[in-house]
Parts: structure tokens; C-alpha cells; sequence
């Protein structure tokens, strides 16, 4: 199961997303492309195997970010790039 890249389409101003549990298990590249108002994404307690580069490239107001117990076991080089108010990254319990 995945977050589909248009998912969000039709909340362009949402700030806050609680995606927590529900067994994800591939993050695609731009699957918060419609959220340019995001500060929070909880992603925690999922079955995430790598974090890939530009999945919320164009959420630059982002905050705070959560991806511990995940099973995340590589983490692509520019997976943050563009996330320049980001304060607080939750990844502990990781392999990677």
C-alpha cells in the first residue's frame, strides 16, 4: 500500500497529516506534491523500506517529521531537500 500521488490533491491547504499504522509500504517521490501548506507529516508505525529522494520536495514549510518504526533501511541522498523549515525529524528504531 502506498500514499498515491494525487491523494492530496484536493486539500492544497492542508497543514497536518496522521498517516500512522495503517501498514504503507512505499512512499513515492512527490506524494505530497499538492501540499504546500504542510508543517506536520506523521508517518510513524508503518512498513517503510527507504525514504526516497523529493517525497516532499515542494512542502518547504514543513516542521515536523516522523518516521520511526518504520523498518526504514536506506535513506536516498537528497530525501529532505527542500524541507528548509524543518525542526524536528523523528527516525529512531531504524536499520539503516
Amino acid at each position: 500500500m502506498s500514499v498515491p500521488t494525487d491523494l492530496f490533491r484536493i486539500f492544497p491547504n492542508i497543514a497536518y497529516v496522521r498517516l500512522v499504522e495503517v501498514n504503507l509500504q512505499v512512499l513515492v517521490t512527490d506524494a505530497f506534491k499538492y501540499c504546500k501548506s504542510m508543517t506536520t507529516i506523521y508517518l510513524h508505525g508503518n512498513n517503510f523500506p527507504k525514504i526516497p529522494a523529493g517525497f516532499a520536495q515542494t512542502c518547504s514549510n514543513i516542521q515536523e517529521l516522523t518516521f520511526y518504526n518504520n523498518n526504514v533501511q536506506s535513506i536516498d541522498a537528497n530525501a529532505f531537500k527542500g524541507l528548509t523549515s524543518l525542526g524536528k525529524l523523528w527516525i529512531q528504531w531504524e536499520k539503516i
